[in-house]
């Protein structure tokens, strides 16, 4: 929670090599902190799950405060998978008023690949793609708004993957949640619906992938 309300303002990312990491974005004028440990135990299987991070300086990252963690023990995963539940977090989407910056910190600082730089006048904006893992970071910046390109970004929304989208829809439907109808996705094979409550007022979506 902020001041303004229920926000999301953070994102971590994962190491396998945290000191070289650390090394790394040092010399990349991050000034990344001090790596530091923790520790924490699931309450009903007593999981103990074990990490070291760092932390980037807000004003390095443009206020989106940025985490980088290398896991020492068990990652702890859903006692069970239920039909219709999330299996991963599809993507993620920064809104920027400076989008040179983002490229250059997602990109040439963070070392994320940069999969797409595009315009899409239908839509008054351009978007730019990144890959992480399996997650698509999205950053938007919009075309038809005066901007001051030394604001901060924005995390504005995010993309829930889930194998069966029906079964997901039918299951958030009957337990009475305000969700849209299913439609077809932006992305081609792509299939999705809005929930529109209980997020904290971040727009979020479903998302169902045809195998190809």
């Amino acid at each position: 929670m902020t001041a303004d309300g229920g926000k999301l303002t953070s994102l971590a990312y994962r190491t396998d090599m945290i000191d070289e990491t650390h090394r790394l974005l040092g010399r990349r004028g991050l000034g990344p902190s001090a790596v530091t440990g923790g520790r924490s135990e699931d309450i009903e299987s007593g999981a103990v799950r074990t990490w070291r991070r760092l932390r980037i300086p807000d004003a390095q990252m443009a206020g989106i405060k940025s985490f980088v963690l290398e896991n020492g023990g068990v990652s702890l995963g859903p006692a069970e998978t239920r039909v219709g539940a999330v299996s991963s977090l599809d993507h993620i989407v920064i809104n920027t008023p400076n989008p040179d910056r983002a490229v250059a910190n997602y990109g040439a600082r963070l070392g994320l690949r940069f999969a797409l730089d595009r315009n899409a006048p239908q839509w008054n904006t351009r978007f730019l793609f990144f890959r992480v893992g399996d997650l698509t970071l999205e950053i938007i910046h919009r075309l038809d708004q005066e901007n001051d390109p030394g604001e901060d970004d924005h995390i504005w929304g995010v993309t829930w993957a889930v194998a069966d989208l029906e079964a997901a829809h039918d299951r958030l439907g009957k337990a009475g949640r305000d969700i849209s109808e299913i439609r077809d996705g932006r992305k081609p094979g792509s299939r999705v619906f809005t929930i529109r409550d209980g997020t904290l007022g971040v727009p979020t979506l479903f998302i169902g992938h045809t195998a190809s």
